[in-house]
């Protein structure tokens, strides 16, 4: 995974670019939540996975005092918007 410096603002948030290899089939399902008006485009919708893997698997471990228990603990700042 290849991490650049950050160049845009969403949401008043620096981001910072990243490549990476997805399987086909995933892309195949992305592109048809783009064309099913879902998302506006990839990128947008793997923000949103992101948000929601890290809402599930990090930050509800966090305030439910479990993080840790399962490996090595991630430190993530959620945003406040």
């Amino acid at each position: 995974m290849l991490l650049s410096s950050h160049r845009n603002l969403v949401g008043g948030e620096h981001m910072k670019l990243i490549t990476l290899y997805v399987p086909e089939p995933y892309l195949k399902a992305l592109d048809q939540l783009i064309n099913e008006r879902y998302y506006p485009n990839r990128a947008e919708a793997i923000r949103v996975a992101i948000r929601d893997l890290l809402s599930v698997e990090v930050w509800e471990r966090i305030s439910s005092g479990q993080a840790g228990q399962q490996g090595s603990t991630i430190y993530v700042e959620q945003n406040s918007s």
